[in-house]
């Protein structure tokens, strides 16, 4: 394999799978840690025929952003495996199911059929950020695979040699907890992340008379200052984090920084005055 996004624990499981693999399998997760990478090696390790997967019959992916996912849309990807696979040797169809923490209890039970009585040649792959999200009868039946941390020093290195930029790197890093999947969403997506990132860590750094100046020109707009808070939050979390793992003077430093704008994003959510929220927060991060 020698993936250096893998860790050596992560991939002797995966190797041992793909050596004798089985009709269903399930990664374990935190989000954002790269189990689809992983799913997408698996599928190109395992399938019988080299190439694309192009037929929508051969690889059926469930799942988006959405806090759940609905029953109709199970039921209606799971139809096509009806069909008879168009290679009938070894694994040639394969069904992903992305955030499978979303599934309903309905929904969980219509794959358990499908995982009980697997069709021919077809591999049943979820993703899963926790184990008890999936009902026990469910995941008695799946192969486990738990996705361990990557190393930091060979994320970077990956990065850099993606030719993202340094400083950017270790922001998103940061924002992400070291998650590869979350980090390289930060790092390729064209939602700005990255530039919020940046202006939060900036503002942290800020001298409290240059931090009140800014409240004018952000304070009208909710949305830029519900994104500046989260954002901030974000940063401070994951800075308390590492702080509290190395032991360092500066956990409660970050720990009240944290607080302070828990409260300050409760209160906007109340729609307490914007300004007034922005220039106690200001004045005490």
């Amino acid at each position: 394999m020698n993936n250096p996004l893998i860790n050596s624990s992560t991939e002797k499981s995966v190797r041992l799978f793909i050596n004798n693999p089985s009709s269903a399998v399930v990664l374990i997760s935190k989000n954002g840690s790269g189990k689809g990478t992983i799913a997408k090696f698996i599928i190109d390790s395992v399938k019988s025929q080299p190439g694309q997967l192009i037929d929508s019959r051969d690889l059926i992916v469930i799942g988006d952003n959405t806090d759940k996912i609905a029953i109709d849309d199970v039921r209606l990807s799971l139809k096509n495996l009806a069909y008879k696979a168009i290679n009938s040797k070894g694994y040639s169809r394969f069904v992903v199911i992305e955030h499978a923490e979303r599934l309903a209890t309905d929904s969980q039970n219509m794959i358990l059929k499908t995982v009980e009585e697997p069709p021919e040649n077809t591999m049943v792959i979820l993703t899963l950020d926790s184990k008890n999200s999936l009902l026990p009868t469910l995941l008695s039946r799946l192969t486990q695979i738990n996705i361990g941390n990557i190393d930091t020093k060979n994320l970077k290195k990956y990065f850099i040699n993606q030719g993202f930029d340094l400083k950017d790197i270790d922001l998103a890093m940061l924002a992400s907890s070291n998650r590869i999947g979350e980090a390289l969403s930060i790092l390729t997506g064209d939602n700005g992340r990255i530039e919020s990132l940046k202006r939060c860590k900036n503002i942290l750094s800020m001298s409290k008379t240059d931090k009140l100046s800014l409240i004018n020109n952000i304070y009208k707009d909710r949305a830029e200052v519900t994104s500046i808070i989260n954002d901030l939050l974000t940063i401070s979390r994951a800075s308390l984090e590492n702080a509290s793992r190395n032991n360092s003077s500066s956990s409660m430093s970050w720990s009240n920084i944290v607080n302070e704008l828990l409260i300050a994003k409760n209160a906007f959510a109340k729609k307490a005055n914007s300004k007034l929220v922005l220039t106690k927060l200001f004045l005490e991060i």
